[in-house]
Formats: structure tokens, sequence, C-alpha cells
């Protein structure tokens, strides 16, 4: 079933005949043809259509999205549409002919852009029909689309289901100071990954109280069974009605327990009806729009102007539309390459959400995810001074994901602080302020840890991974980082040794054919050694480094914990970026000045940050005929 609206607000120049539910102009000229009418001047140009599209369960959601596409039809420029621009609502039934007929009217439609709201086990069906629909497609909801699965135009606005679960991950640790979490999942896809993620980055110093399948007509039987699992914390990986659910269910009750709601939620009814239930709960989201910058505060202007609610589906569906719109009047044709090629430029754009760019694949590289605050009914941004230093990496104690996988061309980078005479870690770390020099064993060897599990998280993203190491099939590369004894199962020719130690009168690192040396000394001493912490860590701060300390209870202790984290975080993103130049030599490329954030451009990438660099498109070639590119995260996880 489908329907087109008329724009509520036209452009300047749009024919009254097509705010008329979308008249047929074909048939208009092709009527003045028979009837041997000759036009005295020329004929009106044709209004353009944008569609957007979602499933017929969710008719709030969907209403949601086109009020955020008219904003966005109404602020695009008149000149670039002289036919004026009209926005087109389909729905699409959950099974059946119907199904296929909705996904396949899209097209007929003409669109110059879609936005669309798939749920995440439809996904195949909405991928095959958008081949179709000859025109770029960002979607808003459902599951992002990797290497493999992407047909060509679907760009995802959002976070993939690892990033969220990772970030969860490191939440329930600080500032939420979890000590024991359940997880209730929807029983999708996304669901699923939500909860893999999750669990699988928790930290040790948080229990797991265990996982439960969460119904779309949950009832008292399912809050009970929740109940009993006896969690301080529930992190929610549920979305749309899944959410609902679980938020009338438990408003039905007297059990009120603090929940981390997955992405996505900010703005839903449910939690403005419900606030005295969620209240103390917290949510992950987009970062306020508000406050990213003139873009987003228009847009939460617009709304309210609009007396609509500003969910983050309006919001999100505001910055699909409008970037579509821009993308067309930016490449100046009706070209489909042309148009992709202005979607997704190399480059960050400014967007309502901050500077963000979509990857080849289709995603986002990395989304910003924002904690959101539910206190004394209102749903507010959490205020600085309420979360833990940004800009610093994880919380102390972060989870240490299994051991990735890699494919059959893959390599498995091993890091290490090396032993006797090669080790100079300790040195460094007591000259750095990081180090007990022996007097409390398990305080160094804490930070000893931390510092390689932070080095190869951010390595893993500079390989196109996730940050716990998860390949995005068809376009992660084949090189997963890990500590320790890499396992029997991972043979030696795979295996490329880093050495974290020593010191060079010129460089960060070196690399020697299959291992790699990241000089810590040369590291410490240039860049790091004037930041050294005062005083140095000793036994008083064990609350801070072994999980007894909960994070919140004490400005003091809290300022001295992010004093701690943001030098070894620092320290290990100088090892990370360095690791990954080094291992870039290893595949054969070669230093460059084509590129001031190039990951292989010494001079100039000195001092930048991680999350900036990049490899320049001969160097990704040469990473790709080395390391291969990854299939599927399933496959590789049968293997293990």
């Amino acid at each position: 079933m489908s329907q087109a609206l008329p724009l509520t607000r036209p452009l300047p120049g749009a024919s009254p005949a097509w705010r008329w539910r979308g008249a047929p102009c074909a048939l208009v000229v092709l009527a003045a043809l028979l009837s041997g009418a000759r036009p005295h001047a020329r004929a009106a140009p044709k209004p353009s259509h944008l569609v957007v599209v979602g499933e017929a369960a969710e008719p709030e959601r969907l209403a949601e999205a086109v009020r955020g596409a008219e904003l966005a039809a109404r602020g695009a420029d008149p000149a670039a549409w002289p036919g004026g621009l009209v926005v087109v609502s389909v729905a699409v039934p959950a099974e059946g002919s119907g199904r296929r007929k909705a996904l396949d009217s899209v097209k007929k439609s003409d669109p110059v852009g879609v936005v669309a709201l798939p749920e995440p086990d439809g996904m195949k069906d909405w991928w095959k029909a958008s081949s179709g629909w000859k025109a770029p497609v960002v979607s808003i909801g459902g599951l992002p689309p990797d290497g493999l699965s992407q047909p060509g135009a679907w760009f995802h606005l959002g976070p993939t289901p690892e990033q969220e679960g990772i970030h969860a991950a490191d939440l329930v640790v600080a500032p939420l100071a979890a000590r024991r979490v359940a997880i209730v999942q929807e029983p999708t896809a996304r669901g699923a990954r939500l909860a893999a993620a999750f669990l699988r980055n928790l930290s040790p110093w948080v229990k797991s109280a265990g996982m439960q399948v969460w119904p779309a007509n949950a009832g008292a039987a399912d809050v009970a069974d929740l109940k009993a699992r006896e969690a301080t914390w529930v992190y929610a990986a549920v979305s749309g009605r899944y959410a609902r659910s679980l938020i009338e269910a438990l408003a039905a009750g007297d059990w009120h327990p603090r929940l981390l709601f997955a992405d996505g939620l900010h703005g839903d009814p449910a939690l403005t009806r419900h606030a005295d239930t969620l209240e103390g709960s917290v949510l992950l989201d987009g970062p306020d729009a508000e406050l990213a910058g003139r873009l987003g505060e228009r847009a939460v202007e617009a709304l309210d102007r609009d007396g609509a609610s500003v969910t983050a589906t309006a919001l999100r569906a505001y910055e699909a539309a409008r970037r579509l719109l821009e993308a067309r009047r930016v490449a100046d044709s009706d070209k489909l390459k042309k148009v992709l090629e202005a979607l997704a430029p190399e480059e960050e754009v400014v967007t309502t959400f901050g500077p963000s760019a979509f990857a080849p694949h289709g995603a986002i590289a990395r989304w910003p995810l924002t904690m959101w605050n539910v206190e004394g009914g209102l749903v507010r941004a959490a205020r600085p001074d309420r979360v833990p230093t940004e800009g610093c990496g994880p919380p102390l104690g972060f989870g240490r994901p299994p051991r990735p996988a890699v494919g059959e061309r893959g390599r498995v980078g091993v890091l290490t602080y090396g032993e006797g005479d090669k080790r100079t870690i300790e040195q460094d770390l007591g000259l750095l302020g990081l180090s007990t020099g022996g007097a409390e064993p398990e305080i160094d060897a804490f930070i000893l840890e931390e510092i390689l599990a932070r080095a190869a998280r951010i390595a893993h993203q500079l390989f196109r991974r996730e940050a716990d190491g998860t390949p995005i099939p068809g376009w992660s590369w084949g090189m997963a980082i890990t500590i320790g004894d890499p396992g029997e199962e991972i043979p030696t020719s795979k295996i490329w040794l880093a050495r974290v130690a020593g010191d060079h009168p010129d460089a960060g690192g070196q690399a020697f054919g299959t291992w790699v040396a990241v000089y810590s000394t040369f590291l410490r001493r240039t860049m790091y050694q004037k930041f050294a912490l005062v005083p140095p860590v000793s036994a008083a701060d064990r609350p801070l480094l072994d999980g007894s300390a909960r994070w919140g209870d004490d400005l003091t202790a809290n300022r001295r914990a992010d004093e701690i984290r943001c030098l070894v975080d620092g320290f290990a993103s100088a090892v990370g970026l360095t690791l990954a130049h080094e291992y870039g030599h290893c595949c054969g490329c070669d230093h460059d000045t084509e590129h001031p954030t190039s990951i292989m451009n010494v001079l100039a990438g000195a001092g930048a940050g991680w999350e900036d660099a990049v490899w320049i498109p001969r160097h990704q070639q040469r990473l790709t005929q080395t390391l291969g590119i990854e299939t599927s995260a399933a496959d590789e996880d049968d293997k293990r």
C-alpha cells in the first residue's frame, strides 16, 4: 500500500496540480496532444519526488520520518527544483504480495532520492528492490550495509550494531558504574548483533546476569523473569515496538529498573508517557542536534514551530532527506553515479549531527553516540561534568574481547613488550608516572595491558574493522590484532610480531619484513614526557584501577581517573597509529606526502589524531593485495 502526500509547504514555483496528491503529469500532456491542442508556452516542469518508505507495522515512525523529510524539502534551494518537490510516503506490509508491490512501487515515483526505514529482518527484500529504484537511498533504520550486501546506492545514517554494543559496554563501566547487567534483546538480527557485541566487550569488572529475548507483547511474566536476574542495570537491545513493549510492561508493575537503551529511541512517545517509570535510565543516541551546529539548531527550531515532536526519527529523516537533495543539487545532474559521488565524498561534511562521512560501503565509520539521561520527566543529553572526559578513549578496565580471526590471506599482529634487555616499557612508564616501579605489581600489570588493549582497538579501526576486531564483510582488511599468545590454531606464517620497546634517533618504529618495532622510548620522550603524571600512580590509585571505585562517587577521584586514562590513552594512540604505519610497510606501502593525514606520511602525520588518519588509494590497493578483504563475519566465527 502506498500513499502520496502533498508537501505541507510547497517550494515557490510548485504547481497547484502537483499539490493534488502527485497528479501524473504524463497523462495531462498526453490528453493535450490527443485533443489537438497546441500549447503556446513551454510545458511546466515536472515536480520531483522524494520518497519516504517504511514498514506499515510502524505507522507513527513513518509519519515522523515524513515530517522530517518535508522539513528538508522546504529548506531546499527552489532554483534546483523548478517544478517543486513532493514528498511521497510508502508503507510496506510485513509479508505477502503486497510487500513486494509496495517496494516495487517506489520506482514508479521516479524518485530523486529515498529515505528508508526498514525492519532489521527484512533487509534482503529492501536491498533487492532498491536496485530497481535507480535512486540514492539513505536508511535510518534496519541494518547498515556492508561491502558484500550493499546494493550500490544504499547508505545508512546511524551506528552499526557493533558500534552501539561496544559503546554500551563501555558506558556500564563509566559513568554508570554498573556491577551486574542483564540484557533484553529484540528477536531480530539487529537485536542479536547488539547483544553479542555488548557481551563480547563487557568489562571483567561487570558481571553478566544473562540475556532474555523480549517479545512485542510482553506481560507480567516477562517482567518477573527479568527481575529474577537481580541486575543493577538492564541493557535494552530493543527498538520500535519491542522497546515500547518493554516500557509499557514495566510501567504496569511496581519494579522499575534502570535501563540503558540502544540507539534511536530518543523522542519516542512512550518515553514521555512513562517518564516516571524510566527515571534514572539512560538512552544512547546521536548528539544533541541543537548543540551540534547551525544545521541541527535550525532543524529543531523548525520542528518546534510545526508543533512536531523532536525525535531521533524525525531528525535523522531530515538529515537523510537534506543530504539526498543537496547531493542532487551539487551533482547538477540526474546521473546516479554523479549524485552518489556528491552524496558520499571522501572528506567529512557538515551535518545536522556534526561532521561525518559515508564510507564507500555505505555505513558511517564512527557515528557520534551520546548519552542521554531520563531525569525529572525529561530526556536531556548528559552534561559534560557527568561523564568521563571525552576524547580519551574507553573507560579504564574496558572489556577485552576474544581474539579476532582473519581470512585465508590475513595476518594476526601480536603485540608484546619484548623480553630481557630489549624490554624498556617499565622505564618508559616510570618516567611518565604510569608505573609504581614494582611496588604494586597488580597496578603495573593493569596499565601495561591497558595500553596494548587500547592500541589494538585503534589499529583495528585503522584496518577498517570494528573497535573489538569484528570484521565488516567486504570492507575490512585481513589484519587482526591481539596481545599475548595468539594460540596454536594460528599458523606461524600468519603472525606478524610487534615489539613495543626501545628507542631510535629519529623514528617511532621500523618494519623488518614479518615483524615490526614500535619504539616506545621514542614516543615517550618526543611526544608524552611533558605530560607525565604528577603524582605518579601509587597504591592510593588502586580503587580506580581494579574496579572497586564507582565512577561518579567522588569528584576528586573522577578527575584523577581521567588524568590517568587520558595519558594512558594518548600513549596507546601513538602506539596504535605507529603500529598501523609499520604494518603498512609490511604490506608494501611506501612513505608519501600526498595527504596531510596519510597513515604513511611520517612528517605531516606526527602528532595527528588517529581518528583523522587515512590510507591513500595506492596504499589501499597494497593492503588489499597483501591482506585480502574479509568475507563474512559469521564464517570467521565458524572457523574458531
